[in-house]
């Protein structure tokens, strides 16, 4: 199976959009709580906290999850649950695990059969509505049915398959097994299949006369012409005769096939009985809970599409290990998620570099030339936190992590002549805010902030800032150009950007080690031939 199985399940017109409105058209009402899953996201109850949209910003995730909740998947809204962090670990261990279910490729085949038969049933019913006419709708809403029902079965048989660790998928398979067994279902199912077959029963014929098209009955015992036309071709090899994709455009029919099939419930009066009653009793036919699990699923499943393709590149993934609390923390081969979606179609991928902090280190000052990837490393570090609270795959190949909970940026920006604060002001209020609310272990990344004032002045802002985060507890990275900031100092680790002695091409890569002091400033004046 192709690792983009995800776009590989909406198999119609890219230009339109996954629309499930016709599937909570059609949920039951009076739902039964016994056979409803718990969440797939929430195990006990909702505890959580909305990411800033200032934070997804600095850190690229906000264009990278708005790139992955493409229009055609916008109906799930899958930009609000990535941007919603759990604040506790038991939710993220429960995701995890969920999570290390389906980047299994075995354990996937079940649920993207769910996916793909709910996605079908959709279409039909997206067909009923644009059905001009009773008996058309009706025959729509019969195979959506018939799709949901089969899709009900095939899922159940296929979860039992499986072996899953996660609490969350056993009760999804628990509650595939429940509905199906139901007496409900059992009566959908049976009722589908007996209106079906007495459709099919169903022959006539057309008879065109100059301008007259003459509809009756037939007698006829011939097959279907279907299956005469494919008797017919078998000569010129295999053929696989795949249903039709039932696409927005399928909607529409002309007033004559309107009036044949007007006729031909006259005909058949019995059989389109039967099929209207039907239709009436089973409107509402979809599990209340499919919806959300669908959903939820996706959830996932873009979500490692996304990190399955970098591996394609060489890129590793992990579901990292979580401290129950303060201990050594460490990423390996770490890389800018946002970077990595952006460069997917280059053909060198990013940079990896490596985090790691002991137990009683604290604070990381990155510094080192400009145009060196000080930002760069310091985001995809805070990428790890947010992503790792998610529940998802992150992008490193190894990593060990305390969960923090909260994510704080306050990156530098450009004097604005509108703005009531100066750029320096504005910095240290939110400083100020960020220790208002602030938990033990929360995480500050600083970029080059305090740059719009003097050396002596941001040295000492600077050191505030570290002994602040220090008697609180937090954790911060502070890309800066001040090297004082990273003098040997306890809890304090210095990371300083690399570059060639001789060529002075940057490296990308950062080493623990003391800063450089003036090196910068001779990498320019040797490279435009002021020193030799």
């Amino acid at each position: 199976m192709s690792k983009a199985y995800l776009r590989e399940l909406i198999r119609r017109d890219p230009t339109t959009s996954w629309d499930t409105s016709q599937l909570s058209d059609h949920q039951q009402k009076n739902p039964d709580p016994l056979l409803s899953p718990a969440s797939l996201l929430w195990p006990t109850s909702e505890n959580y906290h909305v990411i800033p949209s200032n934070v997804l910003a600095d850190l690229a995730l906000d264009r990278m999850f708005t790139s992955l909740a493409t229009a055609r998947l916008e109906p799930f809204d899958l930009y609000s649950l990535w941007t919603t962090m759990p604040v506790d670990a038991t939710t993220t261990r429960y995701r995890q695990a969920i999570a290390r279910d389906l980047l299994d490729a075995k354990a996937r085949v079940p649920v993207l059969s769910f996916i793909d038969g709910i996605e079908k049933v959709e279409q039909y019913l997206r067909a009923a509505a644009g059905a001009r006419q009773p008996s058309g709708e009706e025959r729509w809403l019969l195979d959506a049915v018939l799709t949901y029902t089969k899709t009900i079965k095939t899922v159940s048989e296929q979860m039992a398959l499986v072996s899953w660790s996660s609490e969350g998928l056993q009760t999804f398979q628990d509650a595939l097994t429940e509905l199906e067994s139901s007496e409900r279902f059992l009566e959908l199912s049976q009722s589908s299949i007996r209106v079906a077959s007495e459709l099919s029963q169903i022959r006539y014929k057309l008879i065109l006369e100059d301008s007259t098209i003459t509809v009756d009955r037939s007698e006829s015992t011939d097959q279907d012409y279907r299956d005469h036309l494919q008797a017919l071709f078998e000569r010129f090899g295999d053929i696989d005769i795949q249903s039709p994709i039932i696409a927005s455009s399928y909607r529409s029919r002309t007033h004559i096939d309107d009036r044949i099939l007007t006729i031909l419930a006259r005909i058949f009066t019995e059989e389109f009985s039967d099929l209207a009653a039907f239709a009436h009793e089973n409107h509402a036919f979809v599990a209340a809970w499919i919806p959300r699990l669908e959903r939820e699923l996706i959830y996932y499943l873009a979500w490692i599409e996304e990190i399955l393709g970098f591996e394609a590149r060489g890129l590793a993934w992990t579901l990292p290990a979580l401290n129950d609390g303060p201990g050594v923390q460490h990423a390996e081969a770490l890389y800018d998620l946002a970077l990595a979606h952006d460069l997917q179609h280059v053909p060198t991928p990013p940079v990896t570099n490596q985090w790691h902090l002991d137990g009683n280190e604290s604070i990381t000052v990155v510094t080192g030339p400009n145009n060196g990837g000080k930002t760069t490393y310091a985001r995809s570090v805070g990428q790890l936190y947010i992503v790792a609270a998610l529940g998802l795959p992150v992008g490193a190949s190894d990593a060990q992590i305390t969960l923090a909970p909260s994510v704080t940026t306050i990156f530098s920006e450009r004097e604005a002549a509108d703005r009531a604060t100066g750029r320096l002001e504005d910095e240290v209020l939110r400083i100020q805010s960020f220790f208002k609310t602030a938990e033990p272990e929360s995480f500050l990344i600083a970029n080059e902030i305090f740059s719009s004032t003097s050396v002596s002045d941001a040295i000492a802002l600077g050191r505030l800032l570290i002994e602040r985060c220090q008697d609180r507890q937090l954790r911060a990275i502070i890309v800066t150009f001040v090297d004082e900031l990273a003098k040997p100092t306890p809890g304090v680790v210095s990371l300083v950007g690399s570059s060639d002695r001789v060529t002075h091409q940057r490296s990308y890569r950062f080493e623990r080690r003391p800063p450089q002091g003036r090196a910068q400033a001779l990498e320019l004046a040797l490279e435009h031939g002021l020193i030799s």
